[in-house]
């Protein structure tokens, strides 16, 4: 699930919503701090107001840093719907969004029906914008500058680097303090002092995409304050960036290659009956000879068009919209490449709402958010040009049609940008916490099935239910097997046999 795309220009906003679900992590196995190595904060009952539609909003205050207790302050926001039937509640089901960067609170409050009816009944929902994020204190940066996603040369690689310096230095200055302080850790003990304030006893989880690292790390910290867990495509922070993107570029050829079989035997495929795979591929190197022109003026280069292409297959249900933004640039215009909004896909770019509840920070930058986090959490193994330029290379081998491109896409987030230094890495560890419910599909270009497998591996007990399909993301409508077991996880407390694979309804 990517991010909305907003901000400094397509190139530079769309390349870092394509990395928005860049799997884990790094290299070295530092274990986690005890949740209980500082004083902890007082804790305030959270308080509710009324805001639209049943929900209800509040916030936490949290410190800017857990080790400081005491000194400065974050707020975390909240969104609240109340079990439809109070004799039958099970507790609060924490929602962890993805992104990172994306809403849980307006998940909650603006799209209730992404939960299935049974969970309504049974669970307080609860949304969380975690640190940084929208109506919580929020990452606040510069205007981006527009850079190539592949440099062709030294000097090509230093302007991608100064620019994300300037970037970073930018976020630094305007958000102060907080950005020292966006990593999942730090923000897994935000979520148990929002138990606190909730007043429960233990929490259940929903984590979706990156989300997962959230709840997973939460489960880490605090393991016998989760009720009960589900990971929904998932991010596995064990595996190193470079093997993370090697599997996330083979999967992305794979599923595109599926888009080319439905092409052939689907006569409302609009590119039907014609040789999908080298068309896309003429169109990708006319493009990188020349942009390709767009009924706004800018021209759509062959980055634009893979990198428009990368988040349209994180949805078979985008298929038609990617063959018909194929069709409408080889026949002369690439808009739907450039700018969302002129994508002929209903769920490549939502509207903007007229109110939105929790309202966010006006200044809020969800690609300075993106790149905070993803940088403290797993900043890349190396960042110098040539290392960069032989993985995509030998990534490419393997998947010619957008392994250098991921590579790029992904590495580059991070140049310019501070290493961290101390991190959560390595395999979870989570003595006591009960078995968790693991969703993955198997042509997922975000976070691909093996690292589901991965975790739940590191989690005992845990099992993996699989939606044979070319989705991230697998609850919420698209599989009633895969719904149905969700429920009666979070409900019951059953799970499934692992390995159980469900189809699309």
């Amino acid at each position: 699930m990517g991010g909305q795309t907003r901000g400094a220009g397509w190139r530079t906003v769309a390349t870092i919503t394509a990395g928005l679900l860049a799997l884990s992590a790094c290299t070295s196995t530092d274990t986690p701090e005890p949740a209980s190595s500082a004083p902890a904060p007082v804790v305030r009952p959270v308080t509710w107001t009324p805001c639209g539609s049943g929900a209800e909003c509040g916030s936490v205050e949290v410190p800017l840093d857990h080790g400081q207790p005491h000194g400065g302050k974050a707020r975390v926001a909240l969104a609240r719907r109340r079990a439809a039937d109070p004799g039958q509640r099970r507790g609060v089901l924490l929602v962890a969004p993805g992104g990172p960067g994306e809403s849980g609170a307006q998940m909650v409050a603006m799209e209730p029906d992404r939960f299935t009816p049974a969970l309504r009944q049974h669970f307080d929902l609860v949304g969380i914008d975690p640190r940084g994020v929208a109506a919580s204190t929020a990452v606040r940066c510069p205007r981006a500058e527009p850079t190539d996603v592949a440099p062709e040369d030294a000097e090509e690689f230093e302007r991608i680097r100064s620019a994300g310096e300037r970037f970073a230095k930018g976020c630094a200055e305007r958000t102060g303090e907080l950005v020292r302080h966006l990593d999942s850790r730090t923000s897994a003990r935000d979520v148990e002092l929002v138990r606190r304030a909730l007043g429960e006893e233990q929490v259940s989880l929903y984590g979706s995409s990156y989300g997962t690292l959230l709840a997973a790390s939460y489960a880490e910290l605090e393991p016998r304050r989760v009720r009960a867990m589900v990971l929904d495509g998932v991010v596995d922070r064990a595996t190193p960036l470079d093997t993370a993107v090697a599997r996330e570029a083979a999967v992305l050829d794979e599923v595109f290659r599926d888009f080319t079989v439905w092409c052939g035997r689907t006569a409302e495929c609009a590119l039907h009956g014609r040789d999908v795979g080298a068309l896309w591929d003429d169109l990708v190197a006319r493009a990188k000879r020349a942009p390709i022109p767009t009924s706004t003026g800018q021209g759509a280069d062959d980055e634009a068009l893979l990198t428009a292409a990368y988040r349209l297959l994180y949805s078979s249900r985008n298929w038609p919209a990617l063959a018909e933004s194929v069709k409408l640039a080889v026949e002369g215009d690439a808009g739907a490449f450039v700018d969302p909004a002129e994508s002929p896909s209903a769920t490549a770019s939502a509207a903007p709402t007229s109110v939105v509840h929790p309202a966010p920070d006006p200044e809020y930058d969800q690609d300075g958010l993106h790149a905070a986090v993803v940088c403290a959490d797993r900043p890349p193994p190396f960042r110098e040009r040539d290392r960069i330029d032989e993985l995509a290379r030998r990534v490419a081998g393997e998947a010619p049609r957008f392994g250098a491109h991921v590579v790029w896409s992904q590495f580059r987030t991070c140049l310019g940008w501070p290493d961290p230094g101390d991190r959560a890495s390595g395999p979870l560890r989570a003595p006591g916490l009960p078995p968790a419910l693991v969703l993955g599909s198997n042509g997922d270009v975000a976070t691909p099935l093996l690292g589901a497998k991965a975790v739940a591996e590191q989690l005992p007990g845990s099992a993996v239910l699989v939606l044979d399909a070319d989705e991230h993301g697998t609850y919420g409508g698209l599989s009633t097997c895969v719904d149905t077991a969700v429920e009666r996880y979070l409900v019951d407390g059953a799970l499934p046999p692992s390995g159980t694979t469900c189809a699309v309804s």
